[in-house]
């Protein structure tokens, strides 16, 4: 499902949506055929050095301030949007627990096995669009300090609208993690903060999840469209690579049982939103030129839509 999306939104590639009806809107969105303006245009000339694509808008004033803004809220978020007091919601929904009765019933091998390649992905997926990609590669390997400060900045504007958006999920639904139910039912942990603490009402979504699908897709955003490591397999490679490490985080994290499934596949919404989406829509491609929207509205005697549509 990672590599489905990831792909509709990279270069090339061709994406449709249908009309939703019953107070609902739908987004129906093309990229015509032979419109070289719209098209990926290689930032490499034949010098063979990196440059920024200058058709792709640059890390705008308004950015450099809501990334500056989005510093302090990580900073000072916890003191400042406030702690529930209750649990909001509690135990799992759809298919979480099956999923989860299943998971529990795994070796201990096997979980150990997770939790270690969850455990080394999740920081190296946080930390190679800046300091790999952008410093390393397109800045010292490269010799474009260019390139590398606008992917810098752009990966950074992403993590941290991700890491923000985590705290405000687990603040206002205060989920109970799927260990909880045991704890009471058994009595386990008094004391231990997994069961009582402030840490048993977190469970909503991964936030494990949710940067590491954040920086798997800013890997898979930068390398598809700027060929870091010249174009071809290698980039490809490097994306595959992040998707399956961003894949093993989610996996571990229920494996392990701190989150349930569906925390998991929304820190992979999250993660594609602002890992892939956002800079993308901001930064890759002069998005915006050209663009045609359109709103339509209509009701009849039984319900009521909204249609959105246009061509990008």
């Amino acid at each position: 499902m990672i590599a489905f999306l990831l792909c509709s939104l990279l270069p090339g590639q061709t994406t449709s949506s249908t009309t939703a009806t019953s107070t609902s809107a739908a987004l129906t969105s093309s990229v015509t055929a032979g419109r070289p303006e719209l098209a990926r245009v290689s930032p490499e000339l034949d010098d063979g050095k990196l440059r920024w694509n200058e058709a792709w808008p640059r890390f705008s004033t308004p950015e450099y301030i809501a990334t500056g803004a989005l510093v302090v809220l990580n900073s000072i978020g916890g003191y400042i949007v406030p702690k529930p007091q209750k649990v909001l919601w509690h135990g799992g929904i759809l298919f979480d627990d099956d999923l989860r009765d299943y998971a529990i019933q795994l070796s201990r091998t096997t979980k150990f096995r997770f939790k270690v390649a969850g455990d080394y992905a999740f920081p190296a997926l946080t930390v190679i669009p800046i300091a790999l990609d952008s410093l390393i590669v397109a800045w010292l390997i490269r010799g474009s300090f260019d390139v590398g400060m606008q992917t810098a900045l752009i990966s950074l504007q992403s993590l941290l609208t991700s890491s923000f958006l985590n705290l405000l999920a687990k603040r206002l639904t205060a989920r109970t993690r799927p260990n909880v139910p045991d704890c009471e039912e058994r009595g386990m942990g008094r004391g231990d903060p997994a069961c009582n603490g402030g840490g048993s009402i977190r469970s909503f979504y991964s936030g494990h999840t949710g940067m590491a699908a954040t920086g798997a897709g800013l890997i898979c955003v930068t390398h598809e469209y700027l060929d870091l490591f010249g174009g071809g397999w290698a980039d490809h490679l490097m994306c595959a690579g992040a998707i399956a490490g961003a894949t093993f985080v989610g996996i571990s994290r229920v494996v392990n049982d701190a989150h349930y499934v569906t925390d998991s596949i929304a820190g992979v919404i999250v993660g594609l939103v602002t890992g892939v989406i956002m800079p993308v829509a901001l930064h890759y491609g002069d998005h915006f030129a050209e663009r045609k929207f359109y709103v339509a509205p209509s009701m009849d005697s039984e319900q009521m839509s909204l249609t959105l549509g246009g061509s990008f």
